[in-house]
């Protein structure tokens, strides 16, 4: 996946923000005011992808090369991955699912201040 096809993508979930608070380098995509990804504007491109801490060993066994902990980031929740080294079809499923447990986070009211609910 393109660094375009992926931010595309973070971009379409509802009530997506894309905001710069770590510098011009870095886009953290929000819902909510919660984090959900982050995409590095520079080559290789990594993001930053939450992650059920059940699946998160399993993801990193999988694509050792493109998959590690996320420095700064609570290694249990946390992945950095390379976006051109995972297949489209696993970056598309792994950032629905870092969105999903975000949305599943916010309060009750929060999401249907969002229109999520």
């Amino acid at each position: 996946m393109t660094f375009e096809e992926f931010a595309t993508l973070a971009e379409s979930f509802p009530a997506c923000v894309l905001e710069y608070p770590f510098g011009p380098d870095s886009r953290v995509y929000k819902v909510g005011g919660k984090m959900f990804c982050t995409l590095t504007e520079d080559p290789p491109h990594t993001a930053y992808i939450k992650a059920e801490p059940e699946i998160i060993d399993e993801q990193r066994a999988i694509f050792p090369n493109a998959v590690d902990r996320a420095p700064y980031m609570h290694e249990r929740h946390w992945n950095r991955v390379k976006i051109a080294d995972v297949p489209d079809f696993e970056l598309e499923d792994w950032l629905e699912d870092s969105y999903l447990l975000v949305v599943a986070g916010l309060t009750k009211k929060g999401r249907t201040e969002l229109g999520l609910d």
